[in-house]
């Protein structure tokens, strides 16, 4: 599974972004699942709600019938009895400096044994040093 950063879905959806065709490249070029966290998904949001789409780019993000829906499954609660959720993303964070929503991203790879799609630097040094970077991202 590919488990996608925001600044994938992001840059997907700006043409003039400077990794808008490398994104359409994940999207296009993958042989497992494309997964997100919930957390991540609210990120990737938040631009459409301040003009009252983020339902509608939800819909585009999970979709599978229009053209142009991308199927992004969505994950939450990814917690085990013995390792809660906030205890994975916490000890990811801790382990490695990472920004909150860069744990998230981490974690959920690690969580699901995916592997990590970003343009963000620091998250793909990190998920490269874990064995668990996406190589096309």
């Amino acid at each position: 599974m590919i488990v996608l950063d925001a600044s994938v879905v992001i840059a997907y959806t700006k043409p003039g972004d400077a990794h808008y065709e490398a994104s359409r490249a994940v999207f296009r070029g993958h042989s497992g699942l494309l997964v997100i966290h919930e957390t991540t998904a609210a990120e990737c949001l938040t631009l459409p709600a301040r003009f009252g789409r983020a339902l509608t780019a939800f819909h585009h993000l999970t979709g599978v019938v229009a053209e142009g829906d991308l199927g992004v499954r969505v994950l939450s609660n990814l917690g085990t009895p013995t390792a809660p959720w906030p205890v994975q993303v916490a000890q990811a964070r801790a382990d490695t400096g990472l920004k909150l929503p860069d744990a998230v991203v981490l974690a959920t790879a690690l969580a699901i044994d995916g592997k990590v799609a970003t343009f963000d630097a620091r998250l793909a040094e990190v998920a490269r040093e874990r064995g668990v970077l996406y190589s096309e991202a």
